[in-house]
């Protein structure tokens, strides 16, 4: 017998994937991996899907590990690679704008270069292309400062560049005999002592300057629960079909008053209830976009999807869902509803 659906379980929550479904996203994967670094338009087109559904394969696999993503955008989208594919990155260079393009150039010849050393364009250059420059903050008794380096350098190149900058001389025969209390006080190229991948001035620099204060982030907006749905119509629409369904609201957020709501709902069913992310929409005709975004954000809190509208999707992308994503749960709202 032929098995075209399977159940998984997501933090104890049964969720029904259909096998072209999960096909498709093994495709998206093998594809990367064959062809290297790609585009989800390109990968669209090699699969014959629409490119919003392709955005959504992509960001399942970042979630779970198994591809990684650019800084770099090529006509508003990033690069979509898997681990050890870094070196064919360079071939998207050419979407650098010129002057990311120098620093490029440069990092990539030079392969290490101090931040002191280059023009304040060049400075703000190098910290825009992330995916080949990395930082380093470097330490010694002279001085605290911040070097790039060329991404693809390992540490055995690195570090006989990193002391030529510094003017570090190799160590003579006679330092193995200094006595240890002496040798305390001579700097030591080692990893450990000279890099940090993550900025840290030396313990000294640190008592010498003020603390900087840093405003606290601002804690996000709390979810507005349903039952204060009085002045929106829409709201109230949405909770009556709620009622109606047997479904219990756990929170619910306005993304945009009478026309958009993120909800959290249970759903009952014969094995007991099951928490899904909603989006409730109200336009006369929703597109792939619309689930899309919905559907990335249930992805990120590992739940199943429920969409709700008051018009109708696309036949195109009906048929789609209907075929590889039967998880997600689409329903139309009554027209007939005074509130809508």
């Amino acid at each position: 017998m032929q098995v075209d659906a399977a159940i998984i379980f997501i933090n104890g929550i049964p969720i029904r994937i259909t096998m072209d479904g999960l096909l498709l996203k093994e495709k998206v994967l093998e594809l990367i991996r064959i062809k290297g670094p790609q585009l989800p338009v390109q990968l669209a087109t090699q699969l014959q899907i629409n490119s919003t559904f392709a955005g959504a394969f992509l960001s399942e696999l970042i979630a779970d590990g198994k591809i990684r993503i650019t800084s770099l955008k090529v006509g508003g989208s990033p690069v979509y690679y898997c681990p050890g594919q870094e070196i064919r990155l360079q071939s998207y260079s050419k979407y650098l704008n010129q002057r990311e393009k120098e620093a490029y150039d440069l990092l990539g010849k030079e392969r290490i270069v101090k931040d002191d050393d280059l023009q304040p364009v060049m400075r703000v250059a190098m910290r825009s292309i992330k995916d080949f420059a990395m930082p380093l903050r470097v330490t010694t008794e002279r001085e605290s400062a911040i070097f790039w380096k060329w991404y693809l350098l390992t540490d055995q190149e690195m570090h006989p560049l990193l002391e030529k900058k510094l003017g570090i001389k190799e160590p003579q025969q006679e330092v193995p005999q200094i006595p240890p209390e002496e040798k305390k006080q001579v700097f030591s190229p080692s990893p450990v002592e000279t890099v940090l991948r993550m900025p840290r001035p030396a313990k000294e620099a640190v008592k010498q300057k003020e603390p900087v204060q840093v405003p606290l982030p601002e804690a996000p907006s709390a979810p507005v629960p349903i039952e204060s749905a009085q002045g929106d119509p829409f709201m109230q629409a949405v909770q009556a079909y709620f009622a109606e369904k047997g479904v219990t609201v756990l929170s619910c957020t306005i993304e945009k008053k009478n026309t958009s709501l993120d909800c959290i709902v249970q759903v009952p069913t014969p094995l007991g209830p099951i928490t899904y992310y909603c989006t409730a929409k109200k336009k006369k005709r929703c597109s792939d976009a619309d689930i899309n975004a919905g559907y990335i954000k249930a992805a990120a809190k590992h739940m199943p999807y429920m969409f709700l509208s008051t018009g109708e999707l696309p036949k195109k992308v009906k048929e789609f869902v209907a075929l590889h994503l039967s998880q997600i749960i689409i329903r139309t709202l009554d027209h007939g509803n005074k509130n809508l």
